[in-house]
């Protein structure tokens, strides 16, 4: 059910147009994921990183984006983002 839903997203994504809008950083969050083999008691952990963006409409709306992203965007930055669906592409801070 979940590789439908990625697949089904994936395709949505494709199909939509890339958008490049002014926006503000609202949030910032991670999500990290710890998994257990009970076997061989290994164990690994992965982070995920979000930030939620908001639109001059009011509207907001929340992206995976990397890491690197992640250490670059502060909240409340203003500026270009850079999107496709729910693909985040791109951030460019607005420096004035």
């Amino acid at each position: 059910m979940t590789a439908v839903k990625g697949i089904s997203q994936w395709r949505k994504n494709e199909n939509s147009h890339t958008l490049t809008v002014f926006a503000n950083v609202t949030s910032k969050r991670t999500d990290v994921t710890h998994i257990h083999h009970s076997n061989d008691h290994h164990h690994h952990s992965s982070t995920s990183y979000y930030a939620t963006f908001e639109f001059e409409s009011g509207d907001r709306q929340e992206f995976q984006i990397t890491a690197r992203d992640y250490s670059q965007i502060a909240n409340h930055d203003q500026g270009k983002l850079t999107f496709r669906g729910t693909r985040f592409l791109g951030f460019e801070r607005d420096r004035t």
